[in-house]
């Protein structure tokens, strides 16, 4: 992280002492007061390391992270995606779906408010942040096309080798050996014979191969396609699966015909799809009562007035 700027870094090391021309063994005296100053100076770090690397002393800082700002307002709770509800536990607010019940992503499962009975009667409903968990049984579908005959290239012996070195960010070709022309397939091989102390005097031997290619069409099993169409399958929904979720059931179906092999995987699982958002207006049209509106008990007598 950089701390406003690298000028003030190194303003503030000269100032403690630190600069070009002071000896090795002065600055791994000093190690301990140099750390001190430099947390004085900088109270934004929350760790702060001095390294001496040959003629070079590095200084790591790393920057506070700030608390996240506390959410205030009211919350409600819905579906993160579509499934069939299974369970509903309420910690806060006003459940509005029940086991048996299909939503869908974005529908209102639960209200972020509360009733609550008045003294002289009635009740009124009060504004409160959503909490609760609700686990539904979620379906996920994949379809795969596998070709069942692929085109491979085949190498013929014609080639081409050329050995270069790389120094810096320049290639330097000095030998070459053969010619190829039409479709051709490139391979590279490098080995470093020379490190130095940075990335910048990397020095590399550099072996490029073209060979002549000529390219065959090969069949494909149905097993082999069908193994390739299921990893694949199985790799997309796995990606898509929250941590929590449990699989309860897999069904796959396939069918080879043509030039293909058709694959489709259907996962079940049961996850909580809860998940909080800020209640707006929106949220709770078609939903009961408006926001601070009485309600009366059912058989009670009397009209409900606005408070």
């Amino acid at each position: 992280m950089l701390f406003r700027s690298e000028t003030r870094i190194r303003e503030e090391l000269k100032e403690i002492g630190v600069q070009p021309g002071v000896l090795r063994g002065k600055i791994k005296k000093e190690h301990e007061r140099i750390l001190e100053e430099l947390t004085i100076a900088f109270p934004e770090a929350a760790w702060i390391n001095v390294e001496l690397r040959g003629v070079v002393v590095l200084v790591t800082m790393v920057g506070k992270t700030p608390p996240p700002a506390k959410e205030e307002g009211p919350l409600d709770i819905i579906a993160a995606k579509e499934g069939l509800v299974s369970e509903v536990i309420v910690l806060e607010g006003t459940p509005l779906v029940k086991p048996g019940d299909m939503v869908s992503r974005g529908d209102l499962l639960i209200l972020g408010e509360k009733v609550l009975p008045r003294r002289e009667g009635g009740f009124i409903s009060q504004p409160v942040r959503a909490e609760g968990i609700v686990k539904a049984r979620v379906w996920y579908e994949k379809k795969v096309e596998e070709p069942l005959a692929v085109w491979q290239p085949v190498r013929n012996q014609r080639e081409t080798v050329v050995y270069s070195l790389r120094w810096r960010d320049r290639v330097f070709p000095f030998y070459r050996r053969g010619r190829v022309s039409g479709k051709i397939l490139w391979e590279r091989h490098t080995k470093k014979i020379c490190r130095g102390r940075n990335q910048m005097n990397l020095v590399e031997l550099i072996k490029d191969i073209y060979s002549e290619v000529s390219w065959v069409k090969v069949r494909v099993s149905p097993e082999e396609a069908l193994a390739r169409a299921r990893k694949e399958a199985v790799k997309e929904i796995s990606s898509l699966l929250p941590e929590t979720a449990v699989i309860k059931n897999r069904q796959e179906e396939w069918k080879a015909g043509g030039e293909f092999l058709l694959y489709r995987l259907v996962v079940e699982t049961l996850e909580d799809i809860a998940q909080p958002a800020v209640s707006t207006g929106e949220n709770r049209e078609g939903q009961g009562e408006n926001q601070n509106r009485e309600a009366v008990p059912e058989g009670g007598d009397g009209d409900a007035a606005g408070i």
